[in-house]
């Protein structure tokens, strides 16, 4: 977490007082869908190394036509999202913000 506070600081000199930020990102593009993730990060210089920041990460695939419900499609859907979701989280937690 150092690693984005430091990367975020930068613009500044490392002089930052607080963050309350929101940051949208398309993560990935195809035919039928793209990815994208909202993320919101919250801290202050004065309570950080009391409580740390607050990062929340909203993964969504955004479907470009809308799609029937059928349960094996819908369930498959859920599955890879899930996957993928998980993998951004992995990967954003590791300080990998170059997704692949």
């Amino acid at each position: 977490m150092n690693d984005l506070i430091d990367h975020i600081g930068r613009l500044w000199d490392n002089q930052i007082i607080s963050v309350d930020s929101k940051f949208l990102s398309e993560l990935d593009e195809q035919e039928a869908y793209y990815d994208r993730c909202h993320h919101q990060i919250e801290f202050s210089e004065e309570t950080l190394s009391e409580t740390g920041c607050r990062i929340s990460l909203d993964w969504q695939r955004m479907f470009r036509e809308p799609k029937e419900l059928n349960f094996a499609e819908t369930f498959e859907d859920v599955l890879n999202c899930k996957e993928k979701a998980f993998q951004y989280f992995e990967n954003f937690g590791a300080g990998d913000l170059n997704y692949d």
